[in-house]
């Protein structure tokens, strides 16, 4: 019995865990692509802009939740860093490290 409620328990936090990082990826590529829309003027180069909603979601998926927060954000700012023609995958990977980990400094 008692093995059957931490299993039962075990699938309810991998779920909370998935879903949350599904979220905060959701909401980073969602805010990445309203920023391009709204804010097209105030870019100053491919990489650079004024104004960056995104960073919100940075400090609150990792107060809201935890490391499923930080995995979010990193699968988030690859699927954003990757289509840049000027950024090779080990860039990328270097940008959407420091991306997912910078909350957590």
């Amino acid at each position: 019995m008692q093995c059957q409620t931490r299993n039962a328990l075990n699938r309810q936090t991998q779920f909370e865990f998935i879903s949350n990082a599904g979220y905060t990826a959701f909401a980073w590529v969602g805010l990445f692509e309203l920023n391009a829309y709204l804010f097209e003027g105030l870019v100053v180069n491919e990489n650079v802009s004024w104004v960056f909603l995104p960073a919100v979601v940075r400090v609150l998926a990792v107060l809201l939740a935890g490391s499923a927060g930080v995995v979010g954000l990193f699968i988030g700012a690859l699927f954003t860093n990757l289509p840049i023609d000027s950024v090779n995958l080990i860039d990328a990977m270097v940008l959407t490290s420091l991306t997912a980990l910078n909350p957590l400094l």
